[in-house]
């Protein structure tokens, strides 16, 4: 008990700064600041505490890891929502712009990569539903898949765009977060 009393409030500090930057009007770079620089510190605070503290039980993590990604499902579908209606997404570090309207954001056959992004939330969401472990394997698989994306990505974006995204690196740091926790569960609970 004594992990969940240290570990959840930060998974809903997170949460709650993904729902933040979802519902705040564009033209507050100074509340997009406020929410989304703490993001990545935070998701480490969350990583540090799951260690510090020990163990959880496997229902914590279960619902940390689908926090989480609502989280990052909230950080792709404002880009997409941005993509389709034209307009340009609200930026600090300048190249979410670039990023969004790149030829790297159609890597996946044409399929854009916030389009991947959300359903690849989803399916971990999903997956958090299948009992045993068949669900904690297919959700530490679709964590290590997201994580690899997430970093080929990142690489993508600042080796080629020479640029930087807020929301890239915020759905990167959601998903490697996710990608802990279910290894944690898959090892932890194997049957």
């Amino acid at each position: 008990m004594r992990a969940v009393r240290y570990f959840l409030p930060w998974v809903g500090v997170l949460v709650a700064f993904g729902v933040l930057i979802s519902v705040l009007p564009d033209t507050t770079t100074e509340s997009i600041a406020i929410t989304q620089i703490p993001l990545i510190p935070v998701s480490g605070l969350v990583i540090y505490n799951f260690f510090r503290t020990g163990p959880l039980p496997e229902l914590a993590a279960r619902i940390t890891v689908g926090l989480v990604a609502l989280a990052g499902m909230s950080f792709a579908a404002y880009l997409a929502i941005k993509w389709a209606s034209g307009e340009l997404p609200t930026c600090l570090t300048g190249g979410c712009t670039a990023a969004q309207y790149s030829d790297g954001a159609d890597l996946f056959f044409g399929i854009r990569t916030t389009t991947v992004g959300l359903t690849g939330y989803s399916l971990v969401l999903l997956s958090l539903l299948v009992p045993g472990n068949a669900g904690r394997f297919i959700t530490a698989f679709l964590g290590t898949f997201g994580f690899g994306t997430s970093m080929y990505l990142t690489f993508y974006s600042v080796t080629e765009l020479q640029t930087t995204c807020q929301w890239c690196i915020g759905s990167a740091t959601a998903m490697t977060t996710i990608m802990v926790l279910s290894y944690w569960r898959l090892v932890k609970y194997m049957e």
